[in-house]
């Protein structure tokens, strides 16, 4: 999405050449442009609160998930 605000896409480009990281790699190196979307940022609201990728008690409590279900209708578009 071309927003100014939300979580920037951590890729960057020099010519013909891209890194994905979240730093940038140094002189000359331009950051995409982009955001990820809403529900992405949405979903990496428990992680970034509660210590992944370390394997937490705080995230073991509250978010104890191993499997994803969705409807059959969205699987397509979402997961």
């Amino acid at each position: 999405r071309q927003l100014w605000w939300g979580h920037r896409i951590p890729v960057w480009y020099r010519g013909e050449e891209t890194r994905c990281q979240i730093e940038s790699p140094g002189d000359g190196w331009t950051q995409d442009p982009d955001v990820l979307d809403t529900w992405f940022s949405s979903w990496l609201w428990p992680f970034a609160t509660m210590g992944w990728p370390e394997k937490t008690a705080e995230l073991k409590k509250f978010y104890p998930t191993t499997d994803l279900v969705t409807g059959p209708d969205i699987i397509f578009f979402w997961v």
